[in-house]
């Protein structure tokens, strides 16, 4: 429904900003504006201000900003029509029907919102008759409360062809809605309608508003097919646009800040009555772009909880290629996995709600399962294996539609490739591990004494029989790490390098460097080799070192550095890499104050500018100075770990 902005504003006019925010924050007036605690962050101090003569609330903890549809789009999860229409509801104002048709359509829905709730009473009373024992002793088997029973209104369908078509019917209702609401099927053969259910528990599925649109019924029978039988779609109920619970579980998702979804409405049920609200079920299908969106509005990293079996795993996997398409920046999902041959009531009969709040803090991020499924049984021996398993990763990552999410999605790819490439080179092959001739690779970056950030101590060399040290290491690290330099591209173009390696200058290597970053945004070191100039290639051995069967790949770097040869965390080497750009900076800013100072005049400022830079380049060596240590200490203590076990 499209609604005009004179009605949007009747609805703002008729409801101060305050009154619909004071529904859920307790607000207390200071001067203009009422002030109080935000419902999107923890907090000790009122961050969160309302004003009703501007119409507005804004929140400084988080930056959200918004009038009163905004508000329960944001707090509780609703889409903008049905903001509208619950404040229209609030505010006493008629939203016009936008045609005679869809009058009539919307007439004939709430006909079968009749018809639906007749049949939910009438299989709740047919539960507590003595038809319904079978399924009694189900649910108390299943451990499901009274209370629990009424608050889903749970009921059973009896057994018998025509006991809720007779029965709806004598209430006045038409056998033609009965079939428009999936209540009774008419057969192509002529013969009457019959009930869709029959001799199965059944348990209503509601909208977004708590209506009762359709039912899955559960079979009672150890053999029945199917297990879960849902209502046919109909102008009430698509399932792939619906979530099970939606109605309960927002405001409980929104207090939370999380929402799970697991995979059956049972499932859903046990965990709700366990004390866990904010939980949702699929209706029986694979994740639709609609249950996402919806899902998205309650969390921005809603949890997906499957079985551990390779059932579950399965279809873990097949989420991912439904999900990637729709991903953008501020929304994901995270998986977590229960015990094989466990559901989410078993695990709770077990632990407690306490067991299943560990599973779900065990949840994995939606990268850590790309990888996980695309990696699984990949043999990663040969570089074109790995080039396989690269492009086959990329070209997935490429799906995602958001150009600033897909950037940071690429560069923990190109980090994840790298670690598990390296991995691979320490580990023996299954045809090393037979003969039993396995070594692992030698050389002394991996032993001996060691010296800053945990390097071999390497024989000292007089200077003019070396390049400069930190501008060799900075390169290897651009090198190493091309998914992460890339970002610093702008600052790496201006730097001025001074050494050599082999027949080419240090900027030389660097302008490749930039190169290749331009036309190939390579992810991993080996695709930064593959894509060099042929007559650079010596110089990137000099300086990094490509590798081979006794040395891996990078094995110049880490002979300096030993660190770098365990893959350290992305924040470690972020820092390292901050670092050496500093120092180069620091070389730049002490020639520059060279240079003023052979140039300097009479002029007080010229002496005032030399006095400032030199402060500057004292707190330069500063910095630099607290990160060596703190880094050195860093990778100290990380090696100890790495050799430790």
């Amino acid at each position: 429904m499209r609604f005009t902005p004179q009605i949007l504003d009747e609805i703002r006019a008729r409801l101060p900003v305050s009154e619909v925010v004071g529904r859920r924050v307790k607000l207390k007036k200071q001067g203009r504006e009422w002030a109080g605690l935000s419902p999107f962050n923890a907090e000790k101090s009122p961050s969160f201000f309302v004003n009703d003569q501007k119409g507005f609330y804004h929140d400084f903890s988080s930056g959200r900003h918004g009038d009163i549809f905004k508000f329960l789009q944001e707090t509780e999860g609703l889409s903008f029509p049905e903001a509208v229409e619950s404040l229209a509801s609030l505010a006493g104002v008629d939203l016009p029907k936008s045609s005679p048709e869809a009058a009539q359509a919307a007439e004939k829905r709430k006909d079968l919102y009749d018809a639906a709730e007749a049949a939910a009473l009438y299989f709740e009373g047919r539960l507590q008759t003595s038809e319904g024992a079978a399924a009694r002793a189900y649910l108390t088997k299943r451990s499901l409360s009274p209370t629990t029973q009424a608050e889903f209104r749970i009921g059973y369908a009896p057994d018998g062809r025509e006991g809720l078509k007779t029965h709806l019917i004598g209430k006045g209702f038409a056998q033609e809605q009965l079939i428009d609401a999936g209540l009774t099927i008419l057969p192509d053969d002529g013969r009457s309608s019959y009930d869709r259910f029959r001799g199965r528990l059944m348990i209503p599925i509601q909208d977004g508003k708590g209506r009762v649109v359709a039912f899955g019924g559960r079979t009672l029978m150890p053999d029945g097919k199917p297990k879960y039988l849902n209502s046919s779609e109909n102008s009430l109920f698509h399932k792939g646009q619906m979530v099970f619970n939606a109605h309960r579980a927002r405001s409980a998702a929104h207090d939370s800040g999380t929402v799970v979804a697991v995979e059956g409405y049972m499932d859903a049920i046990a965990v709700y009555q366990a004390g866990f609200k904010a939980v949702v079920a699929t209706l029986g299908t694979a994740f639709t772009e609609d249950q996402m969106a919806t899902l998205w509005r309650f969390a921005d990293e809603p949890i997906i909880c499957f079985d551990g079996d390779r059932a579950g795993t399965a279809a873990a996997f097949r989420t991912i290629d439904r999900i990637l398409p729709v991903l953008k920046t501020g929304k994901s999902f995270s998986f977590a996995f229960l015990p094989a041959g466990q559901d989410p009531d078993d695990l709770i009969k077990q632990g407690g709600i306490r067991a299943f709040n560990q599973i779900l803090s065990d949840a994995k991020p939606l990268f850590d399962v790309i990888l996980q499924r695309e990696s699984a049984g990949v043999a990663l021996e040969r570089p074109d294996q790995r080039a396989v398993l690269e492009k086959k990763l990329f070209d997935l990552l490429r799906t995602i539609p958001d150009p600033t999410l897909l950037k940071h999605y690429q560069a923990s790819a190109g980090a994840a490739l790298r670690d598990l490439f390296r991995q691979n080179d320490y580990r023996p092959n299954q045809n090393q591990r037979q003969n039993g001739d396995f070594r692992p690779p030698q050389g002394n970056w991996q032993k001996g004494a060691r010296g800053k950030f945990g390097a071999p101590v390497i024989n000292a060399l007089p200077a003019s029989m070396r390049a400069d040290d930190t501008e060799e290491t900075l390169l290897a690290l651009l090198v190493e790490y091309p998914d992460l330099s890339r970002h610093y591209r702008p600052e790496l173009a201006r730097l001025h390098l001074r050494g050599k390696s082999g027949s080419n200058t240090h900027d030389e290597i660097l302008h490749e460097i930039l190169r290749v970053y331009d036309e190939d945004a390579p992810a991993i070191p080996a695709a930064v080799y593959a894509h060099l100039t042929p007559e650079m290639l010596p110089a990137f051995e000099a300086i990094h070192g490509s590798g081979d069967a006794q040395k891996p790949m990078g094995h110049v770097l880490y002979s300096r550095y030993a660190v770098m040869g365990h893959s350290p965390s992305g924040v470690f080497v972020e820092r390292f890499l901050k670092l050496f750009r500093e120092k180069l900076n620091l070389r730049q800013s002490q020639d520059e104050l060279k240079r003023m100072v052979n140039e300097v005049s009479d002029d007080p400022a010229d002496l005032e500018r030399i006095t400032a830079l030199r402060s500057e380049l004292h707190l330069m060596q500063e910095r630099i100075h607290t990160s060596e240590h703190e880094l050195g200490e860093e990778a100290t203590l990380y090696l100890n770990a790495v050799e430790n076990g």
